[in-house]
């Protein structure tokens, strides 16, 4: 079961979670993420996945900017790198060796690679 299931906006075709820009009509939306249980697993899917438009685990585009820039700011310590879809700094062996070298370059870990292949394979496309 995905945390998506248990979205409180799950079956809501609401436009206010996609408001027009410059449009002040977000409130209804974050009163809907107010009472969610997966508003964590929201916010980390968005940025993980660069969800750039909408409203995403109850914070506008803007918002989410500032979560992200936040959490890139953490120092990584050294023999560790940061995953670029995760998020999580983990050691440079679990990274692809070739991408793990290169320390001041983000890539995905293994993890998220394997993820993302499996994700591939099952809508019938590779990247």
């Amino acid at each position: 079961m995905s945390w998506r299931d248990s979205a409180a906006c799950l079956g809501t075709f609401d436009p206010a979670f996609f408001p027009a820009k410059g449009h002040q009509s977000n409130r209804h939306a974050k009163a809907i993420c107010a009472t969610c249980p997966v508003t964590a697993e929201c916010l980390d899917y968005s940025l993980t996945y660069r969800c750039y438009y909408g409203i995403w685990g109850g914070l506008t585009e803007k918002e989410r900017r500032k979560v992200k820039r936040q959490r890139e700011a953490v120092a990584v310590p050294e023999g560790k790198k940061r995953c670029s879809k995760c998020g999580w700094v983990k050691r440079l062996d679990q990274f692809p060796r070739q991408r793990a070298i290169k320390d001041g370059r983000t890539s995905a870990c293994r993890t998220c690679r394997n993820e993302l292949a499996r994700d591939n394979r099952r809508a019938g496309s590779w990247a």
